[in-house]
């Protein structure tokens, strides 16, 4: 919902023309292709080096995307220039693209296990 509310956020929120807002709201689609690419080889890393386990590589990638953005997102509420919104936006955008859609499902059925079997 984030990416897709983006030119309209830049446009009625941030001000920003149209034609400045096509190529900056673009930014945030190549962040989170760096933080697909980046957000494997870093897991691949800490799995081949014996630093974590394939699960706690993946567990503290989904973490990364889940926590940073929203805190990421909830400073962007306290400031008023447009620089640093954009600055995080874009940062909170890369961080959330850090797991994989495997790592993702595997994160959600381990909370849905945890959920339906824990409560008793």
């Amino acid at each position: 919902m984030l990416l897709s509310d983006i030119p309209k956020f830049m446009i009625e929120v941030l001000d920003y023309d149209i034609k400045d807002s096509g190529f900056i709201a673009s930014v945030p689609y190549v962040m989170i292709y760096l933080g697909y690419v980046s957000g494997g080889f870093i897991s691949d890393k800490l799995i081949k080096s014996g630093v974590l386990s394939k699960t706690w590589a993946r567990k503290w990638c989904g973490l990364a995307a889940m926590f940073l953005p929203a805190i990421l997102l909830f400073c962007m509420s306290f400031l008023d220039n447009n620089v640093p919104i954009l600055i995080l936006m874009n940062i909170a955008m890369y961080f959330q693209a850090l797991p994989t859609l495997a790592t993702m499902l595997i994160m959600l059925i381990s909370l849905l296990a945890f959920l339906l079997f824990s409560v008793v």
